[in-house]
């Protein structure tokens, strides 16, 4: 007995060691963000997590490869992902927006807070491995292997170690004069608390909107997912440019009423307990982008469809952005539409809905799409667009 009391306090003290070690990095980070806030006097300005934000840029998470470093040059957020290599006008607009995005949430250019961060510690030079990375793709790296008859197997670590000891002098002349940086043990740690702790939030707002969509409250899903969105340093939409912090969710609501009262045709073997089962599911797909957890269907729901419960929760989905348009484009006094049979990721167009491709309807006689007759396994895909005059 003693024993197991003992374990049990042995495991009560190294969760909350764990818990408090998280709190106190955080701590230090805010405390470092605001302290860059107070150093250009224009703290009104800022968004208080932009500078760690920033930080995460140079570090990685990923559920297949883990953690991983993410070495770029300080030019990097001014040039964009190509850096030295010459940009074409279309790929130097993407720069100069991400660059112009940052200035407006540091309230400076990226590369004075890079710069600090440098000077703080936080960001540590990268060596020659991190310089070639940041410039060269992998099919470009294996383009310089077989020029030299090394093996060109392997990830993208593998590949430029293996250059560097094939080549170590001609590396360093393709590398050129910029120096890329990547975190250094402190930053690691101030990158990984606020990247575990930006999940954790995301991870309680998508259970809160699944709740509140379950109990069908509509508009309280839709403004726990505006609460969430107004924190973020780059505010997203969901469909529309939105501003979060004024928030009017008449526009999502209109699409949530029609996946909460629709019957498609193309899901018409499913009863009403199966579709109010779909239905949240569907919902979560418009507010969160989130594909549906096998964990959240019941088991069995598909056994009258000819598609899987996933496909059928995007058939609702995809019924009530097409009936949502319909409505918008009446408004619009849009007189003909055209069907376009989509492929998706592999995903074949039924020979029904090949029928369908490329006509055109006016909104009078437009079939329902998704269309009831399509017999893919996938659902259908078919879009809908639209002919302004």
């Amino acid at each position: 007995m003693i024993p197991t009391i003992i374990a049990v306090l042995l495991v009560v003290v190294l969760v909350y060691g764990v818990l408090h070690r998280k709190r106190s990095v955080l701590r230090k980070a805010m405390k470092l963000s605001m302290s860059f806030q107070t150093q250009s006097g224009k703290s009104d300005q800022k968004h208080p997590k932009a500078h760690i934000l920033l930080l995460t840029k140079f570090y990685k998470r990923s559920k297949g490869r883990g953690r991983f470093q993410v070495p770029k040059p300080v030019e990097w957020f001014e040039r964009g992902p190509i850096g030295v290599k010459e940009w074409e006008v279309e790929g130097q607009q993407r720069a100069n927006n991400m660059a112009n995005g940052w200035r407006a949430v540091l309230g400076e250019d990226p590369a004075i807070t890079i710069r600090r961060h440098i000077r703080q510690g936080l960001l540590e030079p990268a060596g020659l491995a991190g310089q070639l990375g940041w410039q060269y793709t992998i099919p470009e790296l294996k383009k310089l292997l077989r020029e030299r008859e090394v093996p060109i197997s392997g990830s993208k670590p593998q590949l430029l170690q293996r250059l560097i000891r094939a080549d170590p002098e001609g590396m360093k002349e393709i590398a050129g004069t910029l120096v890329a940086y990547q975190c250094s043990e402190k930053g690691r740690e101030i990158a990984e608390a606020y990247l575990t702790e930006e999940e954790e939030k995301w991870a309680k707002a998508v259970e809160d909107i699944f709740c509140a969509l379950q109990k069908q409250h509509l508009e309280e899903a839709c403004r726990l997912r505006a609460a969430f969105n107004a924190e973020q340093v780059f505010q997203p939409g969901i469909g529309i440019l939105t501003d979060w912090k004024h928030y009017d969710p008449t526009h999502h609501l209109e699409l949530l009423r029609i996946i909460f009262e629709c019957r498609p045709k193309i899901l018409a073997s499913l009863d009403d307990r199966q579709l109010g089962v779909l239905r949240p599911l569907a919902g979560m797909m418009f507010l969160c982008g989130e594909a549906p957890r096998k964990e959240r269907i019941p088991m069995g729901i598909d056994a009258t469809l000819i598609m899987s419960a996933p496909a059928a929760i995007r058939m609702i989905y995809r019924y009530a952005w097409n009936q949502r348009n319909i409505m918008g484009w009446r408004k619009a006094r849009v007189r003909t539409v055209t069907i376009v049979g989509r492929e998706y990721k592999g995903h074949q167009v039924c020979d029904v809905c090949k029928k369908l491709a490329n006509k055109r309807f006016t909104l009078s006689s437009l079939p329902e799409i998704p269309y009831g007759e399509c017999t893919s396994p996938d659902g259908c895909l078919c879009e809908i667009k639209p002919e302004f005059s």
